[in-house]
């Protein structure tokens, strides 16, 4: 009798380990699921492929890394025809003076950007 609850035992033991292996399977699945799932949904909204600027970019550094995940061709074709429409470059001059940098470089930003630098100093030395 000892033996066979000893052997029920082991065996729910080990069948625990089976499922507890398992697990991580079907979590990759679910994970690679919503991958498919969010990164079609963008692209059928935005089927027009948008200016090189860094939010765009930004997704397609995370498209690309989609792609190198599943191996789904049409993420990279995705990428590629957006790094085709803006000739794969973010500037659209090779002239670095025709270069805007309008955005986000305010004398308010760079005032702030000067004091954030600062106090980091400050806790950083």
């Amino acid at each position: 009798m000892k033996t066979f609850l000893g052997n029920v035992i082991l065996l729910a033991f080990c069948l625990s380990g089976l499922l507890a292996c398992a697990a991580p399977k079907d979590e990759a699945k679910e994970v690679v699921d919503i991958i498919y799932k969010v990164n079609n949904y963008w692209q059928e909204q935005n089927p027009k492929h948008g200016r090189s600027f860094w939010d765009n970019a930004a997704y397609h550094t995370g498209n690309m890394e989609a792609f190198f995940l599943t191996g789904d061709t049409a993420f990279m074709d995705y990428s590629k025809a957006w790094a085709e429409h803006n000739e794969w470059k973010g500037a659209k001059s090779d002239n670095k003076a025709e270069w805007k940098y309008s955005y986000g470089e305010s004398m308010c930003f760079s005032v702030i950007t000067r004091f954030a630098s600062r106090r980091m100093q400050i806790y950083i030395t």
